[in-house]
Order: C-alpha cells, then sequence, then structure tokens
C-alpha cells in the first residue's frame, strides 16, 4: 500500500482502492480473500501492530486480526469485510474506473472503500492516542453469507470491548446507524410422494409444492409495517413435469425483525407449521439456518450516537443517526454489550449490483471524521 506517514493522501487511497477492487474476494476466491486482508494489514504490521490469521474454514479466506497491543480488554473494535457477493472472474470483467465523481468496481461500495478507509484512519492516529487507546481490528471474510464462520471470533472480541466502530457504507446526508433489523435465513427441503397428477384425487400422492405453497401463504401473513417484520420467499425449487405430483420441493426464506418478540413469533409460526405438514404427510427438513440477532441500541449508544453528532456537525461533516436497512457485524458486536456505530464507511450507492458505486468527495470527510473519533474516545477514557 502507498500509505507512508500520517498524512492522508487521497489519490494514494484510490491507487490501494484498485489494487483491493482488482482481487475477487466473493464466492469461489477463498484465496483473493486472504490477500486482500493482507494487504489492508500490512502498512499497519510494519508499524508494529500484532497480527494473527485465522483459518476458520476450506470455504473462505482467512480472518486476519490485528491489535496495536495485548490486552485483556480493548476500547475499540474496528470491523469490516473484504468479501463481496461477486462470483470469482467478476473483477476481470469490470475493473476499478473512477470518474471525476465516482469510482466503480467489485466491492467498492461494500465495502473494500470501508475497510481501507478504516486503515488509513489507523495510519493517521496520532502517537499519543495510539498509547492511550487498546485498538483491535478484525476483516473478516464470510460477512455477506451472515458471518457464519467468523461470528465466534468477532464475539470473543466484542464481548472484551468498550466500543466497537463498523465500516459499511455511510448512507446519504452522513447517515450513521446504531439500530439495524436482525435475520433468520432459513432453507426447507419438503418431501412427499409422487404420482400421475391425473391420479393425484384418488392416489396416494402427496404434492411437496402444495405444501410449500401452503407455507409461503402462511408465512407471509407475517409481514407487517407496523412491526417491521418481513418473510421473504426468496428461492423456491420443486418439480419435475406438469403431469407429475412433485415429490421434492425447497423453499429458502429470508426473515427480518427489529425485536425478539417478533423473532420468537416466526419461530412459532414455522413449528406450527411443522406440525401442518406432519399431519399432511410431508415431511419436512431445515436444511440451513443463518441468523444475527436484532440491534436494538441502549440508552449509552443513543447517548453516544448524540456525542458524536455534535464533534461531527462541529467539524463541518453532516451526521444524521439513520436505522440501517440490512444487518451487519455490528448485530454481534452491539448485541455482546459493546456501544455500536455502524455505517462509518465513503458512502455511495447501489450495492450488490454491477452498478456499484463509490462516492469520491466522500473519502476524505469520512477519514477524518473517524480520525476526530479516536483522538476523542482517548480523551474520554482520560477522564473517567
Amino acid at each position: 500500500m502507498n500509505t507512508k506517514d500520517n498524512t492522508f493522501s487521497p489519490e494514494d487511497f484510490l491507487l490501494d482502492l484498485e489494487k483491493l477492487i482488482n482481487i475477487d474476494s466473493g464466492r469461489g476466491a477463498a484465496e483473493g480473500a486472504t490477500r486482500v486482508g493482507l494487504m489492508l494489514a500490512e502498512p499497519l504490521v510494519k508499524r508494529g501492530w500484532i497480527i494473527e490469521r485465522h483459518n476458520l474454514s476450506p470455504n473462505i479466506g482467512e480472518c486476519i486480526v490485528l491489535k496495536n497491543r495485548q490486552a485483556e480488554r480493548f476500547d475499540a473494535l474496528l470491523l469490516g469485510h473484504v468479501d463481496t457477493v461477486f462470483p470469482a472472474g467478476e473483477s476481470a470483467e469490470r475493473p476499478f474506473y473512477r470518474d471525476e465523481e465516482r469510482a466503480y468496481g467489485p466491492g467498492v461500495y461494500d465495502m473494500k472503500q470501508g475497510c481501507l478507509a478504516m486503515v488509513h484512519s489507523l495510519l493517521a492516529m496520532s502517537p499519543q492516542t495510539n498509547e492511550a487507546l487498546n485498538i483491535a481490528v478484525i476483516f473478516n471474510t464470510d460477512e455477506e453469507i451472515s458471518s457464519v464462520y467468523s461470528t465466534p471470533l468477532i464475539k470473543s472480541y466484542a464481548e472484551r470491548s468498550d466500543y466497537a466502530f463498523v465500516f459499511e457504507p455511510s448512507m446519504k446526508n452522513g447517515g450513521r446507524c446504531i439500530e439495524r433489523k436482525g435475520i433468520l435465513r432459513s432453507t426447507f427441503q419438503f418431501e412427499g410422494k409422487a404420482c400421475h397428477s391425473a391420479l393425484m384425487l384418488t392416489d396416494d400422492g402427496r404434492s411437496a409444492i402444495a405444501e410449500m405453497g401452503y407455507w409461503i401463504a402462511a408465512l407471509s401473513e407475517l409481514n407487517s409495517k407496523e412491526t417491521g417484520t418481513s418473510v421473504n420467499p426468496g428461492i423456491v425449487k420443486g418439480g419435475k413435469a406438469a403431469n407429475i405430483v412433485a415429490d421434492f420441493a425447497e423453499l429458502t426464506i429470508d426473515v427480518r425483525i427489529k425485536t425478539l418478540e417478533e423473532q420468537d413469533k416466526v419461530l412459532a409460526k414455522l413449528a406450527e407449521l411443522g406440525e401442518h405438514a406432519r399431519s399432511v404427510g410431508i415431511i419436512v427438513t431445515e436444511v440451513d439456518r443463518r441468523t444475527r440477532p436484532p440491534w436494538m441500541p441502549d440508552e449509552r449508544t443513543k447517548r453516544y450516537a448524540e456525542h458524536l453528532c455534535e464533534l461531527s456537525l462541529s467539524m463541518g461533516i453532516p451526521f444524521e443517526i439513520r436505522v440501517g436497512w440490512g444487518a451487519s457485524d455490528g448485530n454481534t458486536a452491539a448485541n455482546c454489550g459493546a456501544i455500536t456505530v455502524d455505517a462509518l464507511g465513503p458512502g455511495g450507492d447501489y450495492a450488490h449490483t454491477a452498478d456499484e458505486y463509490m462516492l469520491l468527495d466522500d473519502v476524505e470527510p469520512n477519514i477524518r471524521f473517524f480520525h476526530a473519533v479516536l483522538e476523542d474516545l482517548a480523551q474520554l477514557k482520560a477522564a473517567q
């Protein structure tokens, strides 16, 4: 990477970002994800930071942990993910490029730019702040699949951290996040009995697709603007021919909930549907479940967010407290007790699409702001 001293250079940032974007780190690119994490770690390691490489699964790249010193507890835990949603080969098909206002490429907004901004903020930290604060950084490589492998690692640090800062992209007008919905994502397989469709009323055929449809209709009744609960039947499979009663079907649902009480309602409905399936002779197996707990801010987090808002506005940098529309590793950190603030990376739009972009003018203010956050955190600690 190009950073040589404590002075931020927008051009160096973009040169570094280009290198990161042009490495595949999504599905089927575990080696690339490891390379990205190590490239981000390199300038901090050169300054004496401790590095740990965690090989949590052959399905993902190594998760990188960095610490400015060994410590039992940390004042600040910084979180970012280097994986993207894109398949291997995507970076070669549409490599990094920029125009006068935006940068483009796979992961340029979600969220390699945030990881890089994190590093540049730490490199700009004064020696006094570095001495005052115990800081840990985690670059994980499976956030886009709900951090199924890295969540225990994140928890082990979040439980020992006073504050957590997540560098998902900021929202419009300086939107920062202290609240996100939780996720329940499950895949169910339905096993019925095949027969000719002309005999379905007289033979012993049991349609797996019909039962799956019953589940979809029943789960859709849980959708509520009032509670914020949504159930999306995102993937459905089944059937071999129109004149065969289907003996197999598969359903993947994505549930978003604001509270644990709403999550319990969804789980109760799933249990009820399981009883219905058994009553009509359909065997249902849940073959995959991925969860993130809902993140509701406590009073400490609300007060701290208001403090950061005052700090940001005093610097002439917009700051608005928002509710995040998707989940992140901030959900995990907040539920471990850390005061957590998310959406600290440079902004842009169109995550998970080929139109994804980062706003060039958003880079320097975000890095400058988080540099101030660290300096302020050192002062808060000294005043305790």
